[in-house]
């Protein structure tokens, strides 16, 4: 918890108001009645790019933050946000990376959030002392 607040600070300050901490989005599964809530741990919007940035930060690397990303906060916000109109890119953002940690996709090292691209998952190794 305290790597994720310093990780939300370090977010909040490098990128201010393009950065929305902790959304809290409400959605409905196909053939559901019931609401259901999901929160990502970030979103960082370039609007010169057209692209949202999920950010999922995990102290370590893991498999987990792969299948929040693409099977959870993705679909919502595809939902919200059309893709007529804008690209998404997914990240995690660590303080330990270890690349035996296996996902379903090949990792992309990223120097940053904003260095995330579509159709990749990206990881961001930042450690608080690294700006």
């Amino acid at each position: 918890m305290k790597y994720e607040r310093k990780a939300h600070e370090y977010l909040e300050a490098r990128y201010g108001s393009l950065f929305l901490r902790g959304p809290w989005l409400r959605f409905r599964l196909a053939g559901d009645p019931r609401l259901q809530w999901c929160q990502p741990d970030g979103i960082y919007f370039d609007l010169p790019r057209g692209q949202i940035t999920i950010v999922e930060i995990k102290y370590n690397h893991t498999a987990d933050a792969w299948f929040q990303l693409t099977s959870l906060y993705l679909p919502v916000l595809l939902r919200l946000f059309p893709e007529e109109l804008w690209k998404f890119a997914c990240i995690e953002m660590v303080k330990w990376y270890d690349c035996a940690t296996t996902v379903p996709k090949p990792v992309k090292l990223r120097p940053s959030v904003c260095a995330a691209r579509p159709g990749e998952f990206g990881v961001y190794i930042w450690r608080p002392g690294d700006d």
